[in-house]
């Protein structure tokens, strides 16, 4: 028990000093219009591609046509700027009406 406390310590220091690293440094530091332009254009990739793995892959096996479909309702919801519920709620039902269909 007193080594999971530890941990649960550790990790709380090393998340707050990692989120407080961001305002020290943003006073002391300022990068260049092209490094914040590429960061930006870096975390979009990124979440795209972590996006795009879970939407077309479960339990490391390629997923069926039903979530494929689903996700794909939901990345073209989001790209519209669609309120989340309705992205989650379209997602959804075109799920279900998929695997109800025959197209798990």
């Amino acid at each position: 028990m007193t080594e999971l406390l530890a941990a649960i310590a550790v990790l709380a220091v090393g998340t707050y000093a990692f989120r407080a690293t961001g305002p020290l440094l943003r006073k002391r530091w300022k990068p260049s219009p092209a490094l914040q332009r590429t960061l930006e254009v870096a975390s979009v990739v990124l979440l795209a591609a972590v996006a795009a793995r879970s939407g077309t892959f479960h339990d490391g096996e390629q997923a069926g046509v039903a979530l494929i479909g689903g996700a794909a309702v939901a990345a073209v919801l989001s790209w519209i700027k669609a309120p989340f519920l309705v992205i989650v709620g379209a997602a959804v039902a075109v799920t279900a009406g998929l695997r109800f269909a025959g197209l798990a």
